[in-house]
């Protein structure tokens, strides 16, 4: 029998949409090893089963993290934490191959710092007494590099000293740390991964592989067998929500009054087509208690099939989630613009969806769209290819292709 692949995976698993772009490694070729959390106090998520599970808490330096695993690779949620700096750090002196896997859609660098100086405005609203861990991750960094190393990686201490005041992406932006570099990021497409280049430089080009988009290929399965959503709550409008006012991400970019406003408005809008307004709920507010009573809303706050959800809908509402991009092939769509990002533009110059701005809404301009079977928008194979899909799934075979074997720019 063959050798197990050992993978660590540096990847956040409180929800089953993150550990599910992982899912084509959990087969017998590959031993899982997880690390994210500080320690096991802070486990809220059911562990998966036959996989094995380590704490920072448990290791003083990022070296001891890859002597005690061995893997033949680690992969990353993001490299911007001083922990996930140190790991990406040891993994590379060791030889050890380190992976930046895409999840959900990225923005553009000007759409984040619009959406983070937003977040800075309405830093009142956030709650500011969680407990802060007594774990030091700087302390961490430090035994990772040691003295002679942190004589050499100045630039490392400079960018969490940026990232701490101001934003990790604007940190990056300004300083080229070398040490927040993977072997490769895999990406869903090449538009995908100009996030990185913006940030990381035009240097990281070459180290950019294009995985294609989970989510779309699960869209496009004609084995999907359907919920049959709509025996349960007849006709309806589908809001995909976001944690625009707080929740357990700690974003807040609209005050909840004007949050609140946006539930009334659309419910009102569907209850006068004669629909019901299902919200699904993003899970950063699934067990929060202040959205409004309303008798033509139907809270989801519990894990559904996104996809399923969206098929059983008449019209679909977002503001800017990234399962949007699933409503534009398939139903009419309409985007409420509380601020103006870039991918708004990209929306609306490729006739993707309905884009209208939230004083529209409560002014009654919106008009909702026809209903028909099909999508009133025609999506074009760029556009599909600028969101990861590419005709065929290739999601499964390359992001195990990128683990057993060595990556090439054939992958």
């Amino acid at each position: 029998m063959a050798k197990k692949q050992v993978v660590l995976l540096n990847f956040n698993y409180s929800r089953k949409q993150w550990v599910n772009l992982l899912k084509p490694i959990f087969t017998e070729e590959f031993e899982i090893h997880w690390i994210s959390k500080v320690s096991p106090k802070e486990e809220n998520s059911p562990l998966i089963k036959g996989h094995t599970f380590h704490y920072w808490d448990s290791y003083s330096n990022g070296f001891e993290v890859i002597d005690s695993i061995s893997p033949q690779a680690v992969i990353f949620m993001d490299i911007s934490s001083g922990l996930s700096i140190s790991l990406n750090y040891a993994a590379k002196k060791r030889g050890i191959k380190t992976l930046y896997l895409q999840h959900g859609i990225f923005n553009e660098y000007a759409d984040y710092m619009l959406l983070e100086n937003l977040q800075k405005q309405n830093k009142n609203l956030l709650d500011k007494d969680s407990a802060k861990s007594k774990f030091s991750t700087f302390h961490f960094l430090k035994k990772t590099l040691g003295f002679e190393g942190l004589l050499y990686n100045l630039q490392t201490i400079i960018y969490l000293l940026i990232a701490r005041k101001r934003s990790y992406r604007k940190a990056a932006k300004l300083i080229k740390d070398k040490n927040r570099i993977p072997s490769y990021y895999l990406c869903y497409s090449l538009k995908n991964a100009q996030i990185h280049v913006q940030l990381d430089g035009e240097g990281v080009k070459d180290k950019v592989k294009i995985v294609g988009n989970p989510e779309l290929e699960q869209f496009f399965e004609k084995s999907h067998n359907t919920l049959n959503l709509q025996n349960k709550f007849q006709n309806f409008c589908l809001l995909i929500d976001q944690p625009l006012s707080g929740g357990d991400l700690g974003e807040s970019f609209i005050t909840r009054e004007k949050h609140i406003q946006l539930y009334i408005a659309l419910a009102e809008k569907a209850k006068s087509a004669g629909m019901k307004l299902v919200v699904k709920l993003h899970p950063g507010n699934f067990k929060e208690d202040w959205h409004p009573v309303h008798d033509n809303i139907i809270w989801i706050r519990e894990e559904y099939s996104i996809i399923e959800l969206i098929k059983e809908a008449k019209i679909c509402f977002g503001v800017y989630s990234a399962a949007t991009i699933l409503c534009f092939l398939s139903k009419p769509t309409v985007l409420i613009k509380f601020f103006d990002l870039k991918r708004f533009s990209y929306i609306e110059e490729n006739n993707l969806a309905q884009v209208v701005t939230f004083e529209e809404l409560l002014n009654d301009e919106l008009l909702l769209p026809k209903l028909n079977s099909q999508n009133a928008f025609e999506v074009s194979s760029k556009v599909l290819q600028d969101y990861g899909w590419y005709g065929n799934p290739i999601y499964n075979q390359t992001l195990r292709k990128s683990l057993i074997s060595d990556i090439t720019d054939k992958l």
